[in-house]
């Protein structure tokens, strides 16, 4: 179909990685190329949740390596939370700061003895329960030892007991306001 158009742009469309479902590449007239992936989703009812594809690069167990997973995203979710909790924090708050140190010390410390199952998920993750459980002048710039601390240490108890709930799911202190589906702040 792309050839069927494209003497009407500037650019030609070509695929990218062919081992990468959704891979593409443009190609300018300059010679410059600009690769990007199409990610397909589906709106989960009439909510801010959505379906993502997520194609194995690959097979993991005994799924085969051209099977398509589809994983729940709370992003829309996950920006509405931090703008509204960013609201209330104090200005030049070390939320992020926190999140950037342990995003550093991680890749520090994968480059050094190799990947870990540990991931930037986590760290996310345990910087939203935080959030939600601290108030909001906790966060001030002059306790980011403290919040790291606490970080490193929510963490570590997480590894410990192998657990770490996910901050939606049947997290019924999320605000209301958020508009998160009740049955995802329900469940189990």
């Amino acid at each position: 179909a792309w050839h069927c158009i494209a003497h009407k742009y500037e650019f030609d469309l070509a695929f990218g990685q062919l081992d990468t479902p959704g891979s593409l590449k443009i190609k300018f007239r300059s010679g410059k190329f600009m690769p990007f992936n199409l990610i397909p989703v589906i709106q989960c009812d009439d909510s801010d949740l959505y379906f993502v594809s997520h194609l194995p690069r690959e097979p993991f167990g005994n799924t085969p390596a051209s099977s398509t997973d589809w994983l729940l995203s709370f992003a829309v979710y996950e920006r509405h939370f931090l703008r509204m909790t960013s609201k209330a924090l104090p200005e030049g708050s070390c939320h992020l700061s926190c999140l950037q140190i342990v995003s550093f010390l991680l890749s520090k410390q994968s480059r050094l003895t190799g990947p870990s199952g540990l991931g930037n998920y986590h760290l996310k993750t345990a910087l939203l329960h935080l959030l939600l459980a601290r108030r909001p002048t906790d966060w001030k710039a002059g306790h980011l030892d403290a919040r790291l601390h606490e970080m490193l240490c929510f963490l570590e108890k997480s590894l410990l007991e192998k657990k770490l709930h996910h901050f939606f799911i049947g997290n019924r202190k999320v605000p209301e306001a958020l508009g998160l589906p009740e049955a995802v702040r329900r469940a189990e």
